[in-house]
């Protein structure tokens, strides 16, 4: 099949319309031509011409060299960052079930110390005028409040940092199926 000259020239365009038919924005279009997309004239280009060094350059890109691009090299640093926050992540983020089981301990914790407190200390306190001792007494039961719930945050990071708060999930997962 021939070509005329004047048919020639409804493959001319500028960079929008070789942006639209390259699916990319003008300024990438002025950044290929820097790269050495082929052009007629200043901001015009021969649209055969252009798909075919794109395609070209596709093709190179996508031929294995053994040697990266810095745009490989960027890509795979990116991908081992990520993969490497995906990885911290899950040593640090517990699933939802264990956190709402642990919540439900420590409050149940602090629910009995509090139901306890008053026959505890009903006694003591009854015996007692001087304000600074019942202050004294309230400050201890606090501070062993506290301190049972401390020991039992404490126990449940060793357990969780054993595997020790995982397996017991899967026991209970595995009766509860049953």
């Amino acid at each position: 099949m021939s070509l005329r000259a004047r048919d020639l020239k409804t493959f001319v365009c500028g960079a929008e319309e070789i942006g639209l038919l390259l699916g990319v924005s003008e300024r990438q279009v002025r950044n290929y031509a820097k790269e050495g997309m082929p052009q007629v004239a200043r901001g015009k280009f021969d649209s055969i011409a252009c798909v075919r060094w794109k395609l070209a350059q596709i093709a190179e890109e996508s031929t294995p060299t053994g040697d990266l691009s810095p745009r490989d090299e960027l890509a795979i640093a990116q991908r081992r960052k990520v993969e490497l926050e995906t990885a911290q992540l899950r040593a640090t983020l517990l699933p939802r079930d264990l956190v709402t089981r642990a919540m439900n301990q420590v409050a149940a914790l602090v629910a009995a110390q509090l139901d306890s407190l008053a026959p505890r200390l009903a006694g003591e306190l009854a015996d007692m005028s001087d304000p600074a001792e019942i202050q004294a007494a309230l400050l201890r039961e606090a501070r062993t409040t506290r301190a049972s719930i401390a020991q039992a945050m404490r126990e449940l990071g060793e357990s969780v940092a054993s595997g020790q708060a995982f397996e017991d999930e899967e026991v209970e997962d595995d009766v509860e199926a049953a």
